[in-house]
């Protein structure tokens, strides 16, 4: 059972460093996300479900930004990484990035009869800020495990 264990750890960090080893997949994998976050976010506003004030309990609707946001600057700072931008932004500035990004998310939204709200950019901005830094930890912890193996390197493979 360790050792299966230990099989399926070696297996998705080479999956992840196979992944964030290709400029190809990033974009692609961030290009889509972005495509599919404003989708759901200039979605025409849905009839609200009777709990109360809104739609969603005030916390569990400011969770959600933050975790689409973490997503996405999860996406962006490997896409960083890889080369992907231009030039290569450093953390704060992929950071003003993602805020202007996420601003411009929130106010075209009244475009598709939501409405705007700053509290939910706060949102965006503290999820894009723990998707970076889980990034940093991610490429600073387990990327490097990918090459520390003593035996042959772990294909790609995650059907077996």
């Amino acid at each position: 059972m360790v050792q299966r264990a230990a099989t399926v750890e070696r297996t998705l960090i080479a999956c992840l460093a196979a992944w964030a080893g290709s400029a190809r997949a990033v974009s692609g994998s961030l290009t889509s996300y972005t495509v599919t976050l404003l989708f759901l976010t200039h979605w025409p506003r849905v009839p609200e479900l009777d709990l109360g004030s809104s739609a969603l309990p005030l916390p569990l609707d400011k969770i959600i930004h933050g975790g689409l946001y973490a997503v996405l600057a999860f996406l962006a700072s490997f896409a960083n990484r890889a080369g992907v931008f231009r030039i290569l932004l450093s953390a704060p500035a992929l950071l003003a990035a993602t805020a202007l990004f996420a601003a411009l998310d929130e106010a075209t939204q009244s475009l598709t009869d939501r409405s705007p709200d700053g509290y939910d950019w706060v949102a965006n901005l503290a999820g894009a800020a723990c998707g970076i830094g889980l990034a940093r930890i991610t490429e600073a912890v387990i990327m490097p495990r990918a090459g520390r193996s003593q035996e042959a390197p772990e294909q790609c493979d995650p059907i077996r």
